[in-house]
């Protein structure tokens, strides 16, 4: 579900709409994080529609 958010983003903040900030090092990929829009604790389904990625000024 990681992968495919990731994938779906394009290395674009799906808030911000702003290009991610830096590179991982690892592998040079985009640096965006997953979270879910609502939390699982509060009845969010682990699904992709769920998800977002979002760069380090949106977390």
């Amino acid at each position: 579900m990681v992968a495919k958010t990731l994938y779906r983003a394009l290395g674009v903040c799906e808030n911000c709409k702003a290009k991610a900030p830096f590179a991982r090092k690892r592998d040079n990929s985009p640096y965006l994080k997953v979270h879910h829009i609502k939390m699982l604790s509060a009845g969010g389904l682990d699904c992709i529609e769920n998800t977002v990625a979002l760069c380090p000024n949106c977390l």
